[in-house]
């Protein structure tokens, strides 16, 4: 029997070597953690300081347009009233300046009228030859002036006309002039003009006859004036300006940071 027979193979080939790996990209340095919520905080803190700072910007422009535009020359924002009339003794309006709280505490009243510099004017043009009156008191005296006689009472104001509600009583009283409860007052024919700076309290605006008569019939314009809208303006101005210029610097400060901070992918394009 014949032994197996052994087949040898030849010896391999060469083989050639691998190519090495590619090496692992160089991990791009990435800003410090406290560096990065620098940047954050800065972007949130300009986005929030840029709203109250456009707003004081808007709100200062707005003051200087209307005190240059919508006031006469003597400064003062006039609404005129025609036709004020009223059968009785006078005519009164007890609700156009009062105390800040609205319950006649003078002595609780804040004083924000005397910082605001207020000033009142009012021009009171009698239909007739009759000369007229127009003062300005404290509502109680005028009460009490006004007690018991007809008269008539502004209850409002709209669209340059003023709504009367007549008090039913007698036609007998004093002549106005005769009273010292007055803070300001005017008398005479033809047009009548008084100015009264504003103090805190429940005041009243009385026009009447200057010999007191019953029938009023009269044309007023009422002017408003505060000295304080010019430097509050030019506040609200400088502090906008300088609120959104800290605005616009965080944000650029912050978008620079979250620009800086981009990931490039490797072997893709640089961005131009």
């Amino acid at each position: 029997m014949d032994s197996p027979t052994t087949t040898q193979l030849p010896p391999p080939a060469d083989t050639p070597p691998l190519p090495p790996p590619p090496a692992p990209p160089a991990p791009s340095a990435s800003p410090r953690p406290g560096r990065r919520g620098r940047h954050i905080a800065a972007l949130i803190v300009g986005c929030l300081l840029l709203i109250p700072g456009l707003g004081s910007l808007a709100g200062g422009t707005t003051a200087l347009v209307a005190q240059g535009v919508a006031t006469d020359g003597d400064g003062y924002f006039v609404e005129t009233i025609d036709g004020i009339d009223d059968p009785g003794v006078a005519v009164a309006s007890d609700d156009l300046w009062v105390t800040i709280d609205g319950k006649g505490h003078d002595n609780d009243a804040p004083r924000i009228l005397e910082w605001l510099d207020v000033d009142v004017r009012l021009r009171v043009d009698s239909a007739g030859e009759q000369p007229v009156f127009a003062g300005i008191a404290r509502a109680a005296d005028v009460e009490r002036y006004l007690d018991g006689v007809s008269y008539g009472r502004i209850v409002e104001l709209d669209d340059a006309r003023a709504t009367v509600v007549s008090v039913d009583g007698s036609t007998g009283i004093s002549p106005p002039g005769d009273q010292d409860f007055w803070v300001a007052s005017t008398t005479g024919t033809g047009e009548q003009e008084l100015e009264w700076d504003v103090r805190s309290g429940s005041w009243a605006v009385v026009v009447m006859n200057a010999d007191g008569s019953p029938g009023i019939d009269v044309d007023v314009d009422a002017g408003i004036r505060s000295g304080a809208i010019t430097p509050v303006a030019i506040t609200l101005l400088i502090g906008g300006a300088l609120a959104t210029a800290g605005a616009v610097f965080l944000i650029v400060f912050g978008a620079r940071g979250e620009r800086r901070r981009t990931p490039t992918v490797p072997g893709s394009d640089s961005p131009s």
